[in-house]
């Protein structure tokens, strides 16, 4: 294995060229086609009685920029090593214009992304949304998923459409936003009265919960482009300066479209798996996420990939 890391490197030696195209292949044909559930998992090709698999480490060498592996990521590279002329040594990090359809492609060498290397887009204003969520499974064991061992003190990212490069616009910090357990009464409603607004998001046994996080607005009107969880390696912590190490876990909101403004708060339930926009202390927009498996309900079905 490597310590190289590149987008494309499917095979984790450190280069990319057709062995990465054929491992891709036979992996997305042993798995039924990639895509979410289907990490971490050793699956045997049928043709060479081989086995294959696609770590979350792996996983963020997707090549599309949708965080998932699938038939996209093979179309890609295929289309880059046939413009680069095979890959391999000295083609990274540069454009080749494919002849066939006159597009750009490209394999970046990806750094290794600690929590204190996260850049916030602007680290504060004068504007600023809220960002909470409840009932993320806690510590769970299900083969496939990024979210196996997902526990206390993870972190949160939330990044607008407009964040530049990889930049972030809010991240949790040392008094709040991480992760906590919740172990208590089930089903106990974020606010008793009945009639409150919050009545209806009720908190699970044995799962976790983010309070609110401030989250700088640079423009008046923004929109979130992602929301993740930064999932600590083994060892790893936010506040350890050497050891703060982890993979991003990204929840699946591509249908949630909402122009948020100053004040306003913003609430994911994994539960109800909704987004719930509260302005001037009322719901005004309730948006319900995909989940896959989309036949499953929860716990059983995740928001996160």
């Amino acid at each position: 294995m490597s310590f190289t890391n590149r987008s494309g490197d499917f095979n984790s030696d450190g280069n990319v060229n057709f062995i990465d195209l054929e491992y891709l292949s036979n992996w997305l044909a042993a798995s039924g086609g990639g895509g979410p559930g289907k990490y971490n998992i050793n699956y045997t090709y049928s043709v060479d009685n081989l086995k294959y698999i696609m770590t979350d480490e792996t996983k963020l060498r997707e090549l599309t920029g949708d965080g998932q592996i699938n038939f996209v990521d093979m179309e890609y590279l295929s289309n880059w090593l046939a413009a680069s002329g095979g890959g391999g040594p000295g083609k990274y990090d540069q454009e080749y214009i494919y002849s066939v359809d006159n597009i750009k492609y490209i394999v970046r060498t990806l750094a290794s992304i600690g929590w204190t290397d996260l850049n916030m887009q602007i680290p504060n204003s004068n504007k600023n949304i809220f960002f909470e969520m409840y009932n993320i499974p806690y510590n769970i064991q299900i083969p496939g998923s990024s979210m196996t061992d997902v526990s206390s003190n993870n972190g949160v990212l939330i990044t607008f459409e407009d964040a530049s490069g990889s930049n972030v616009s809010g991240l949790s910090n040392s008094t709040s936003g991480f992760l906590q357990h919740y172990d208590n009464v089930d089903d106990t409603p974020l606010n008793s009265n009945a009639n409150h607004y919050l009545n209806q998001i009720k908190l699970k046994n044995d799962t976790l919960y983010q309070l609110p996080i401030s989250v700088p607005l640079e423009n008046t009107i923004e929109m979130i482009k992602s929301i993740a969880l930064y999932k600590f390696k083994a060892g790893h912590s936010y506040n350890d300066v050497n050891n703060n190490l982890g993979n991003i876990i990204t929840a699946n909101t591509e249908n949630f479209a909402v122009n948020l403004q100053d004040k306003d708060s913003v609430i994911l339930d994994q539960a109800t798996y909704k987004i719930y926009v509260i302005r001037n202390n009322q719901i005004v927009q309730q948006t319900l996420l995909n989940r896959f498996p989309p036949e499953l309900n929860y716990p059983d079905a995740m928001l996160f990939t």
